[in-house]
């Protein structure tokens, strides 16, 4: 092994306690065999040491996982501090890494063989433990040959390895390529769906091949996002002067009243159809009872009070309740259509509730769409906060401190 791959290789300290945990583990089932063996077989309870080599066999995986877990961290998006070191280096994303691979190389052969080796030794113990009445418990709970099963066993390390790390990589990257992210739980999900109606023969396979894909894309995707560093990290000054407000705007305008949770919703309203239809294949999975649907619309009808609260939070009508009905007024359209959305919103859900009571529709799906309409219309629909807030009569209400705020930072752009 050459010194670069080595640091990549886990913590020695971490080796000796997953080796120790491992040999505790064996030692017991051991003691338990030499002690007790021939009442567990004459009791059928042989199943004990089967389990503690079981876990043997879990531990084995954990410390695959734990590997790959580590490795990512030499992805220096993944690790901030490597990644203000590196910025302040002249290393480029052609060069590999200072400090060890950040993906799977074929020097994790070596370590890996070594687990699947032991992890295999476990599965042939289990496989030659005396069988409870005549029958192998551990045998006819699989759906493989033997052979085979020690196969699984040599590999299940690797494996390990290759999914713990393929899904923290996944997620290292989502945030830049956020349609990968979309396109890998939609097809996931689709994927659910099907084993449903497929048999295990032909849905192991596409399984194999939509995480063989997934795990490319991901190496991709992570390959060129470390390319792109030296740019994304270098910084070069503006020539452009800085734009001023002018601190009359900043001062009486109502945008500095807008919720923070508002203003996420509106930059992220056109995001609002993918979420639907990640929400549409995930919700009809599982299969839901009639006795939920009251719960989800209460739900819905609590966050449709909390979507038109958080818009109309810091404002208040020009009128008040006593002041509508003197007048008779008792709707102002240009106000109240911030409770539009809120009112569509109970009403989608209320009549998806009633489909599923006369049978029109399936509880399943009538379960899903009395959560995604409501998503759909309370995301998509208005009003605009700068366009409500200007045009409808009301008053703002501005506690003393944003007052004072207000008017430091008006006084500050002044100056």
């Amino acid at each position: 092994m050459s010194r670069w791959y080595r640091q990549a290789l886990p913590p020695f300290s971490y080796i000796v306690v997953f080796a120790l945990l491992v040999l505790l583990t064996d030692s017991f089932a051991g003691l338990i065999w030499i002690v007790w063996g021939e009442w567990l077989l004459e009791a059928g309870a042989m199943g004990i040491v089967a389990a503690l080599l079981g876990g043997s066999l879990a531990l084995i995986g954990m410390a695959a996982g734990c590997f790959g877990l580590q490795r990512i961290f030499k992805f220096p998006p993944a690790n901030p501090a490597y990644l203000k070191w590196l910025a302040m280096t002249p290393w480029d994303g052609m060069r590999r890494p200072p400090f060890g691979p950040w993906c799977p190389v074929w020097g994790d052969v070596v370590p890996l063989s070594v687990l699947g080796m032991v992890s295999a030794s476990h599965a042939a113990l289990i496989l030659a433990l005396p069988a409870d009445g005549g029958v192998n418990r551990w045998q006819d709970s699989v759906l493989i040959a033997p052979k085979l099963q020690l196969v699984a066993a040599a590999l299940w390390p690797a494996t390990a390895f290759v999914m713990v790390w393929g899904v923290a990589g996944f997620l290292s990257v989502t945030a830049e390529w956020k349609r990968s992210g979309f396109a890998v739980l939609l097809a996931f999900g689709l994927l659910i769906h099907l084993s449903t109606f497929l048999t295990p023969t032909v849905l192991l396979p596409v399984l194999s091949v939509f995480v063989a894909v997934t795990f490319v894309l991901t190496c991709r995707r992570m390959a060129c996002v470390l390319k792109s560093l030296p740019e994304r990290t270098l910084t070069l000054p503006s020539d452009s002067p800085p734009r001023r407000i002018a601190p009359v705007f900043g001062l009486l305008s109502p945008r500095g009243l807008q919720n923070s949770a508002v203003a996420w919703l509106e930059r992220n309203r056109p995001r609002v159809p993918k979420f639907a239809l990640l929400l549409i294949v995930w919700l009809t999975i599982p299969q839901w009872r009639r006795e939920s649907l009251p719960l989800i619309l209460a739900m819905v009808l609590a966050l449709a009070l909390s979507r038109g609260l958080l818009i109309a939070y810091g404002t208040a009508s020009h009128l008040g309740i006593l002041a509508r009905l003197h007048t008779r007024r008792l709707i102002l359209p240009n106000y109240d259509r911030v409770w539009l959305p809120s009112v569509a919103m109970t009403v989608a859900s209320g009549l998806c509730y009633l489909f599923v009571e006369f049978g029109i529709i399936p509880v399943r799906f009538g379960a899903a769409l009395s959560i995604v309409l409501p998503v759909l219309i309370g995301g998509l629909s208005g009003p605009n906060y700068r366009n409500w807030s200007l045009t409808a009569p009301m008053v703002l209400l501005i506690s003393r401190a944003q007052d004072q705020q207000r008017g430091r930072r008006a006084s500050g752009d002044l100056r």
